[in-house]
């Protein structure tokens, strides 16, 4: 006949085993697997959704481009029309995400008039700079080195492709890696929505 702490051990033993089963019993109730049709579903979705939003986004890009461009070129076409020069001090510059532009004055007719220039200026504020202005209307005015019209080729449809094709490449990394790091850390919604139980 087993001696106490024989059945103190065949207890432990059975009880352990006892655990384990329901550990498991609890694991295979709770099981779940990838949602492939929601999975399939979603990236039949983004398949159509991303081109579209890459195409309204060159369409939004461009029109807002292209009406900068066309304001601008007006603009230098009056100053050439009726041209004149004069010498400017710069008076501010301004700091931008990608250059910096800066503001300037200058006298004509013995008065002082100001401008800005169209893209990044290199310099310092003081710095002497050469304008060009409409003798007619001297609040018209260009910087010299932005006296040359921008092209519809390169200023606009170029350059609206490029910044196109930065934003796609940046959704196309930034989606994928947004949705494993809500998988990794857990997020509940997430998880649900992707995953099913298992079928037993």
């Amino acid at each position: 006949m087993p001696d106490k702490t024989q059945l103190l051990y065949i207890y432990r033993m059975s009880n352990e085993r006892r655990q384990r089963r329901q550990t498991q019993h609890a694991y295979k109730k709770n099981a779940k697997e990838i949602n492939w049709p929601k999975m399939k579903a979603t990236l039949k979705t983004l398949a159509w959704a991303y081109p579209l939003a890459a195409v309204c986004f060159f369409i939004l890009f461009f029109l807002l481009t292209f009406f900068s461009v066309q304001s601008r070129n007006k603009k230098r076409r009056e100053v050439l029309a009726s041209l004149a020069t004069a010498t400017a001090a710069i008076t501010k510059i301004y700091d931008g995400k990608n250059s910096h532009y800066a503001s300037f004055s200058f006298r004509a007719k013995g008065t002082i008039y100001k401008g800005e220039t169209f893209h990044g200026y290199k310099g310092h504020v003081g710095d002497s700079v050469c304008v060009m202005y409409d003798t007619n209307e001297p609040t018209k005015n260009i910087y010299c080195v932005d006296a040359q019209l921008e092209t519809f080729q390169k200023e606009v449809f170029e350059h609206s492709l490029w910044i196109t094709a930065i934003a796609a490449g940046f959704m196309f990394v930034i989606i994928p890696l947004v949705f494993i790091y809500l998988i990794v850390t857990g997020d509940r919604q997430t998880i649900n929505n992707y995953t099913r139980k298992k079928n037993r």
